[in-house]
């Protein structure tokens, strides 16, 4: 198998003077380096929305040009200045981009990024033609991950109740609900 350099038409510049390339497919895996939310002449937009809108555009064009979509993609990485204030505003712009079938997504709050006035980076990996074949079985899983969250939650506040109420240490009160004392 091959590798594939994906570099659009309007990004050459950037692949000539940075040395890097916009994308890499080898067989049907595309990874799309960090996209950023600037314009056709290279300026950053004003804002986190303006900016993540742009860097959405920018993999969307990336994708376009592997022969992928955003359907395809199965995992974001976004990168964030600002990461607890602008979260909002961030993950309102990316649910128009990404609707449903969400991709799993690692969002990390940094210093900085490669230009000051940069809010987001967003980078992705994607599998072309997949997101035409996927079906998603989100409620079965999401009944487990409600499962799994409700029994933590009960791990958390049962052995505080049991320790309040009957005066029992933690590991005594996580023994007591597992043999079912009362």
């Amino acid at each position: 198998m091959k590798r594939v350099l994906v570099n659009p038409k309007q990004t050459q510049p950037m692949y000539d003077a940075f040395h890097f390339s916009q994308a890499n497919r080898l067989g049907d895996t595309i990874w799309v380096s960090g996209q950023v939310g600037i314009d056709s002449n290279l300026l950053p937009a004003s804002g986190m929305a303006a900016q993540a809108r742009l860097a959405f555009e920018g993999l969307k064009r990336t994708l376009a040009e592997t022969g992928a979509s955003l359907e395809d993609v199965v995992e974001l990485t976004t990168f964030h200045i600002d990461l607890r204030c602008e979260m909002e505003q961030f993950a309102s712009v990316k649910d128009e981009y990404f609707p449903r079938d969400y991709p799993a997504w690692t969002a990390v709050g940094v210093t900085q990024l490669a230009l000051p006035e940069l809010r987001v980076e967003v980078r992705a990996v994607a599998i072309a033609g997949s997101g035409k074949e996927w079906q998603s079985n989100a409620p079965a899983e999401i009944e487990s991950y409600a499962e799994q969250f409700s029994l933590m939650k009960t791990r958390r506040q049962l052995p505080q109740q049991l320790t309040e109420e009957k005066n029992l240490s933690v590991n005594d009160a996580l023994r007591t609900k597992r043999i079912g004392w009362s």
